[in-house]
């Protein structure tokens, strides 16, 4: 089986539109498994489980877990921490390092090169531009701050060595792989799976995906 390593923005996003079940539909009629660290875990239902609020996510998120739609997966902790702190060296502020990931989003891209894969899923948009783009990152960065972000290059290099690569895929996409493989049937409303398509996509993008509007009509005029 195939392994892909899920991030908890990926799971939060598909979890607030109600979407879950497509993960455990893609399990089902492909050879993926979907994996977590503990980080994740400890984010997505240990302690979704104690907050009221977000009870209800970490009852269907251990469901998930328990029935094997979602797996646990070994993390290297001392890598881990090494490409944390790299990544958040990489980008200053008056002379002083930014923050950018946590210690969830490190875990992830650590297990997921430790499975031997060059794919994760994940939504969140620092994280993956940090990926994707990391010179654009600095200009979001500049213009979440207001202030200017220099890069320092020498941490850049190392992280770059150390994720190779290592490319995004985000929750649309995987909406996007269940449109495409018919199992949206199952659930739209009115039995339209486009509308289903269109409707989950919009509400992704306001959930927290890294999805722009033009790149969410690309999606849906290559699928229609």
């Amino acid at each position: 089986m195939t392994g892909l390593l899920i991030d908890s923005s990926s799971i939060i996003s598909l979890s607030i539109n109600c979407l879950l079940r497509i993960l455990k539909r893609l399990s089902d009629k492909t050879s993926v498994k979907f994996l977590i660290t503990d980080s994740i875990k400890n984010e997505i239902i240990d302690r979704s489980l104690k907050i009221e609020r977000f009870m209800l996510s970490g009852l269907r998120l251990s469901k998930l877990l328990n029935d094997g739609v979602l797996n646990m997966t070994d993390v290297d902790y001392f890598k881990s921490k090494k490409l944390l702190n790299i990544a958040n060296s990489i980008y200053e502020v008056s002379g002083k390092a930014v923050k950018i990931i946590q210690k969830g989003e490190a875990q992830a891209m650590t297990a997921a090169l430790q499975q031997g894969s060059d794919t994760i899923i994940i939504d969140e948009r620092i994280t993956s531009t940090l990926i994707e783009n990391p010179y654009n990152l600095r200009e979001i960065l500049e213009s979440r701050l207001h202030k200017p972000v220099s890069v320092n290059n020498k941490s850049l290099i190392k992280f770059k060595a150390l994720i190779g690569n290592l490319s995004i895929i985000r929750s649309s996409d995987l909406l996007a792989i269940a449109y495409e493989k018919g199992l949206l049937k199952e659930i739209a409303l009115r039995g339209d799976d486009f509308a289903m398509l269109k409707s989950a996509l919009w509400g992704l993008k306001f959930s927290g995906c890294a999805l722009t509007a033009d790149e969410l009509n690309e999606y849906l005029t290559l699928l229609k």
